[in-house]
């Protein structure tokens, strides 16, 4: 059982880190906290298939597209159900640069995090609690 659950929690963290919760309502946002430097900044991501692409910043025209992600780690916490108390901890793989770097792009390089809870009923059948963070590197533009 405890093979099975870490595979669904590699899994939740791919689609957390990448798309937000799999059981989001897909008209709401997934907020990340961000820090590439100059303090923390809240951007929202919709929750779809396309690494959290675009990240709008909440209080500015700031929009980023990530380029690759490096040191991600989690945790999901099962809150009922059969499972109920079941804590998984995992890392998440590396996808780095996935283009290395371009002429004329300013990469910045910045630590993310994030937390929700909500039910899931394809993975874990449960309510869960996920934390995660890592680094990105992201290419930004003010709109």
């Amino acid at each position: 059982m405890k093979k099975v659950l870490a595979g669904a929690a590699i899994a939740c963290l791919a689609t957390g880190v990448i798309a937000g919760p799999a059981f989001a309502d897909p008209k709401s946002d997934f907020v990340i906290d961000l820090d590439c430097g100059d303090g923390v900044v809240q951007i929202v991501s919709p929750p779809n298939e396309a690494q959290w692409t675009p990240a709008l910043d909440i209080n500015s025209t700031t929009v980023y597209q990530p380029l690759g992600f490096k040191d991600v780690s989690g945790q999901v916490e099962i809150l009922d159900g059969p499972d109920a108390g079941t804590v998984i901890q995992f890392p998440g793989e590396e996808d780095a640069m996935k283009n290395g770097k371009r002429t004329g792009v300013n990469v910045q390089e910045c630590t993310f995090s994030s937390e929700f809870e909500g039910y899931d009923p394809e993975e874990f059948d449960a309510t869960i609690h996920v934390t995660y963070g890592g680094t990105v590197y992201l290419k930004s533009t003010a709109k």
